[in-house]
């Protein structure tokens, strides 16, 4: 019964680190026979040790079982999965000890096993219910690279002071409460508790609230510069038209005299040059939304330098209420990784369809890109041989996360060297959407 007992405390820890490991720092996890078996041999392992050896050795084969697993089952580089690995040890142990630090005030119970063991499945189900608090509310926007160093740090201060001064308060109720007082302390007692817990959700809601400031005000500023950089190219463009008008009538004049003359060869040649001089002016893609316009004739710049056939069909509402910061974050992305995956192909190719249902005020953004190598969409993530497939997954992710705010979707499919992206929007604002 006791070793059945120990495997639960330690299954639960387990849970502990996979959700912290999965869904709040979001690291990359190996699914294999091998990591299950290396789990599965370091519950029963610590739930043994836990039983046979002294408590001066427990804490060590606690540390060193769990950093097995985390080498085993974690895809980082070594020295980051053992900082990681020490860092969430000393959260979850801080986090079940306040818990159990609760518990010993209303609960004056012995130092029998099973008593010990029952405390410790409270304090870690408690836990797991915080953790899942956290990744309901911050789960899609948490990464460990994207957080500020600092933050992890304050927040490991917070929780190691918050246990030292619960326990300190802990064994004051305990001791020195009078009867009469005692139910009232005890009650203020769990109330500062629920308060402790409120103060860690609110650092990590503040790390995240600058987090997700940082990165709109970085794609602010991509947003601004390719704005910037499309009105020079306009007005470059406009400048060299002008030039070239000026001298229209002469070239046409030119034109007339080559063709009375007979001289067919030169003819040909003069509207080639002309032709060239007109290629040379680049065109320019109007979609009646100026991100979108800027952000595509960047593109279809770089396509052109790249030799990849980039054409762009239809065009936006005139009344559309797409956000700046989404259509960035949607173009950006989407072109970045086309342009990226059709560069590597003999038949480069690039086709962008924008289209607008005025019955039911949607937007249908389609685009799809030739593609070389082993590229498979299994609805959640991309599977593919090349080295990038990581950042072309966060790239995805930020297209979902921008499109979901509209009550939209994103429908992928990588097939026969095509992978093509189509996004469905209702032309609504998001901002009012929620106030309504």
């Amino acid at each position: 019964m006791n070793i059945v007992l120990q495997c639960f405390v330690y299954f639960l820890e387990f849970i502990k680190f996979f959700l912290i490991y999965k869904f709040i720092l979001c690291l990359k996890l190996r699914k294999s026979i091998v990591s299950y078996i290396l789990v599965i041999s370091g519950i029963v392992g610590m739930a043994m040790s836990d039983i046979v050896l002294s408590e001066q050795y427990k804490l060590i084969v606690y540390i060193g079982v769990l950093m097995i697993i985390a080498i085993g089952t974690v895809q980082e580089k070594l020295h980051k999965i053992i900082i990681i690995s020490l860092w969430t040890t000393s959260i979850i142990s801080t986090l079940d000890y306040i818990v159990a630090s609760i518990i010993r005030v209303w609960w004056n119970y012995n130092n029998s096993f099973f008593e010990k063991t029952m405390v410790s499945i409270i304090a870690s189900l408690i836990t797991i219910l915080f953790l899942l608090i956290i990744i309901f509310r911050y789960g899609k926007t948490l990464t460990y690279d994207k957080i500020n160093m600092g933050y992890y740090v304050a927040f490991s201060v917070l929780v190691a002071a918050n246990a030292i001064a619960l326990t300190g308060i802990g064994e004051v109720i305990k001791r020195d409460t009078g009867y009469q007082y005692k139910v009232s302390a005890m009650i203020i007692y769990l109330v500062i508790a629920i308060g402790v817990y409120a103060q860690l959700f609110m650092i990590i809601s503040l790390a995240m609230s600058r987090n997700a400031y940082r990165e709109k005000d970085e794609l602010n500023k991509k947003y601004l510069r390719m704005e910037e950089e499309h009105y020079l190219y306009l007005d470059e463009r406009e400048k060299n038209t002008k030039k070239f008008r000026h001298d229209i009538r002469n070239h046409m004049q030119m034109l007339k005299v080559l063709c009375s003359e007979q001289k067919y060869d030169e003819l040909q040649k003069y509207i080639g040059t002309i032709d060239e001089k007109l290629e040379s002016y680049g065109r320019n893609i109007h979609v009646n939304y100026g991100i979108a316009d800027a952000i595509l004739n960047q593109y279809d710049k770089v396509c052109q330098e790249k030799k990849i056939d980039f054409s762009v069909k239809g065009h936006f509402p005139n009344r559309c209420e797409i956000e700046a910061f989404d259509m960035c974050t949607i173009f950006s992305n989407l072109l970045s990784n086309a342009v990226e995956a059709a560069y590597e192909c003999a038949e480069k190719k690039i086709v962008v369809d924008i289209r607008y249902n005025e019955e039911d005020d949607t937007i249908f953004i389609k685009t799809y890109n030739t593609y070389a190598g082993d590229l498979n969409y299994d609805g959640k993530k991309i599977i593919t041989s090349k080295t990038d497939k990581e950042n072309h997954g966060y790239g995805l992710q930020n297209i979902k996360d921008s499109v979901e705010k509209y009550g939209g979707n994103v429908k992928i499919i990588a097939e026969e060297g095509i992978f093509s992206v189509n996004i469905m929007m209702n032309n609504t604002s998001h901002t009012k959407k929620r106030k309504s």
